[in-house]
């Protein structure tokens, strides 16, 4: 728990750091932002966080769930689709409780109202970081690193709990922080069973790209015509 604690003010201190230094390469308008967030956030989790844990008490990338998983490719990829599924079923019948109680400022914003519609090359980019490289970075940091340094010491289902408290509030959005706990709870559960990071990194990714794909091809399309 000391680890954890230690990589994760660093985390918070060096994206706190980042943010105020380049506060004005975070105000365009055009995707831009949102690349540059991304990559450097997945670079102190690998540079600040991980990489000297992983030298201070000498493990190897397996600790951190960086291995193959315990199941043949066509098992964890499925429970990879299964996750998202019971995902986005949780979502929808979240908003749907939420709306009927009245209760808006809990309803999952837009996405466009967070993302700034990409174009071009920086959409093609947008994909890659939001799509691939975030979702690599955050199950590193969450499922390898904080939910692998506490379940030692705390136990299973507590470990989840705490991991998925810091994932939610990573994320720093009234509205989907219900939702972000919900899904860190089922990765972090797919985790456990598949002994990898990777499935994870499987159903992360999908999720992303899903919401990036629904949100804006038919912005893209609509200008295109």
């Amino acid at each position: 728990p000391l680890a954890v604690s230690i990589g994760v003010m660093l985390f918070l201190s060096s994206m706190a750091i980042v943010l105020l230094s380049l506060s004005r390469l975070f105000q365009r308008d055009d995707g831009f932002s949102e690349v540059l967030l991304s990559l450097l956030m997945g670079l102190i989790i690998i540079g600040i966080v991980c990489f000297p844990t992983k030298m201070i008490y000498r493990c190897s990338w397996e600790d951190f769930g960086i291995r193959l998983p315990n199941s043949p490719v066509i098992i964890w990829s499925a429970l990879s689709v299964i996750t998202v599924l019971l995902f986005l079923g949780f979502v929808v019948g979240y908003s749907q409780i939420v709306s009927l109680l009245g209760w808006t400022i809990l309803l999952p914003p837009d996405v466009s109202d967070i993302i700034a519609v990409p174009h071009g090359n920086i959409a093609i980019a947008t994909f890659c970081m939001i799509g691939l490289w975030t979702p690599f970075t955050e199950e590193l940091l969450f499922r390898g690193f904080i939910f692998s340094g506490l379940r030692s010491r705390l136990g299973l289902h507590l470990s989840v709990i705490i991991t998925s408290l810091l994932f939610s509030g990573m994320h720093a959005h009234v509205g989907v922080l219900i939702p972000t706990f919900a899904m860190s709870i089922l990765l972090t559960y797919l985790y456990r069973l598949s002994n990898s990071i990777w499935p994870c990194v499987l159903a992360h990714s999908i999720n992303n790209c899903l919401t990036l794909a629904i949100t804006f091809i038919p912005v893209w399309t609509s200008i295109a015509a």
